[in-house]
């Protein structure tokens, strides 16, 4: 625990988390509560006592500390399972006789193929109901923070074959359904909301408005996808095509993009000469801007949470406050998933947040310097450098690209062949081929989302872009998806197969090589 503890820690909450969401416990959250705070008043004790005592009595002490400290984070995990309410039988018996509501709409909604998609929290209501609104009522266009009134036939969320969309929902303690196409049925009767996020989204929908005008109706749907993770108005056939050759990821906006977009922001900053203490800031509120206007996304949110976790741990490291070791990138993430599983316990079982953290660690795993690989791949590229000539980082850069990819399929795919009875067989082609030219196109929209109020820059960049790059990049996709056993079905079984296979090589490789620096010490 030395060594990672918000890692241990990370895995404590969330096991308890769970616990107090899905099992019945004799326990109140009074009882959790007064009982984590009699063993943080018994460590702080103990912390205390080591003063009085010497060798291996000082052990056991700290021993009884790291104990009673993992306990309390379990009580805590335990204490927010059990306050978090699942929607119960009631509620859904109560969907099916409700006619009208009254509540807020609390997440951005979404426009696309003729229908709008928000959830309300209805008032006196304890849980969230999803509204589709569809034909003439989705004119209407909801913003974050309505307060609406809705008359319809409410339903209780269906389960279908494969996929439970009812309990999918009550993770997000949604326990209704609505569907509504006549626009009499809903009514604006007041605002509420954060001001930060209304501001945000109305700057989306401004910025949808502006892609709609400026680019191809295709290509329309797939920078909104780029850019802010949202699908809705991406034509099914190219939907189809990314998710045939395993590409899904680049239409969710996650840590590969806000990556990308940082790292153009950073090198473009210091190529003007702006100095690193100003860049910085600059960066982390381009983050915080960014957040706001796509939307609380869980792969955004853990991206945001993983970039704002290093750069405190480094800041705390600089200052001597922590070990330096402690500020690694597995403390990050472990901080962020700490701070999402608090957010909402049951977040856990959503496959968007197992892909995303399976990914993310993953890669952070085969990076690690302490594994070696980044060490090789430097080799390698220093070789072809001599070879032929070309410069070291045009060398790096596919291999670095061609291992992170591998890594995170790696990661990724027994959840895959799990939940989706999937293997994509060429994404790792797929992947150098796509990634390069998403990479450009993300700074490119950026740029055009920046220029908006330009039309005689953001326009022709916007055709630029059109034709270069967007067109290209679904016919790349496209062609990759005609491809024979580009994806193969498998039984759910295989992914818990492959899961078990990557753990025994990972566990097998960290033997070999803590063998090899035993023997190197020795």
């Amino acid at each position: 625990m030395s060594r990672y503890p918000l890692v241990v820690l990370a895995i404590v909450f969330t096991i308890g988390a769970i616990g107090g969401v899905y099992l019945s416990l004799p326990f109140t959250p009074l009882f959790l509560l007064l009982t984590s705070l009699l063993l943080l008043i018994g460590i702080i004790t103990l912390r205390l006592t080591p003063l009085f005592f010497t060798g291996r009595e000082t052990i056991r002490l700290s021993t009884l500390i790291t104990i009673a400290l993992l306990m309390v984070v379990l009580l805590l995990g335990l204490l927010r399972g059990v306050i978090f309410q699942l929607p119960a039988d009631p509620l859904y018996r109560q969907a099916v006789g409700l006619r009208q509501v009254e509540g807020m709409v609390v997440d951005y909604p979404t426009f696309g193929n003729g229908r709008v998609v928000f959830v309300i929290e209805p008032d006196h209501i304890d849980g969230r109901i999803r509204v589709v609104l569809a034909d003439a009522a989705a004119a209407m266009m909801p913003q974050y923070g309505d307060r609406l009134r809705i008359a319809g036939q409410f339903s209780v969320p269906p389960r279908h074959i494969g996929f439970d969309f009812r309990a999918f929902l009550a993770r997000q303690r949604i326990f209704a359904t609505v569907w509504i196409s006549d626009p009499a049925k809903i009514e604006v009767i007041g605002q509420g909301g954060n001001p930060i996020l209304r501001w945000g989204f109305r700057v989306r929908t401004k910025v949808y408005y502006a892609i709609d005008r400026a680019f191809s109706p295709r290509n329309a749907g797939l920078v909104k996808s780029l850019l802010f993770g949202d699908r809705t108005g991406l034509p099914d056939e190219v939907e189809e095509s990314f998710r045939r050759i395993g590409l899904m990821h680049l239409l969710a906006v996650s840590g590969l993009h806000l990556g990308i977009l940082l790292a153009g922001l950073w090198f473009g900053l210091r190529l003007m000469g702006i100095r690193a203490v100003i860049t910085y800031p600059v960066v982390v509120i381009f983050v915080l801007l960014y957040l706001v206007i796509v939307g609380p996304r869980v792969s955004l949110l853990r991206a945001a949470l993983m970039f704002s976790f290093l750069a405190l741990g480094s800041v705390l490291a600089d200052t001597g406050i922590i070990l330096r070791r402690w500020a690694r990138s597995y403390q990050s993430l472990a901080a962020a998933a700490i701070v999402l599983i608090a957010v909402r316990p049951t977040a856990l079982l959503d496959v968007g947040f197992q892909l995303s953290f399976a990914a993310t660690a993953a890669i952070i795993f085969i990076f690690d310097r302490d594994m070696g690989f980044s060490a090789a791949i430097r080799n390698q590229a220093a070789k072809l450098h001599k070879r032929f000539h070309i410069p070291e980082w045009i060398c790096r850069y596919p291999l670095e690209l061609l291992l992170a990819s591998a890594a995170a399929q790696l990661g990724v795919a027994p959840i895959i062949a799990y939940h989706f009875y999937q293997m994509h067989l060429i994404v790792l082609v797929a992947n150098l081929l796509i990634i390069p030219l998403v990479t450009i196109a993300l700074w490119g929209g950026m740029l055009f989302v920046v220029t908006i109020s330009l039309p005689m820059i953001s326009l022709p960049l916007a055709g630029a872009l059109d034709v270069v790059l967007l067109t290209p990049i679904v016919a790349i996709v496209g062609r990759l998806a005609q491809i024979p056993f580009a994806a193969i079905t498998v039984p759910s079984s295989v992914g818990i197969w492959l899961g078990l296979g990557v753990i025994i090589i990972t566990t097998i490789y960290l033997w070999q090589r803590w063998r090899g620096q035993s023997s190197c010490t020795l």
